[in-house]
């Protein structure tokens, strides 16, 4: 990421990282046990989220949208 680009990006606080971090961290767990117990495929969540966020971009604000990529990235490690 370039510096412009950087600073293009909204300040998050700390706080509302914090959020975000949790709330990932917890989808990421609750997502790896229905995978386990064979309720969730592989990639089927990730891939839901990312046609979501195509769909909602422009429509939803930018917190919840980086908070739904960051799910997705997550998810897809």
């Amino acid at each position: 990421m370039t510096q412009d680009e950087d600073s293009a990006k909204p300040h998050v606080s700390g706080d509302l990282a914090a959020h975000m971090s949790a709330t990932a961290t917890a989808f990421q767990m609750l997502v790896i046990c229905l995978q386990n117990n064979g309720a969730l495929e592989r990639g089927q969540f990730s891939r839901a989220l990312g046609s979501y966020i195509e769909e909602a971009a422009g429509q939803t604000d930018s917190a919840t949208i980086r908070l739904l990529e960051d799910l997705k990235s997550a998810l897809s490690d």
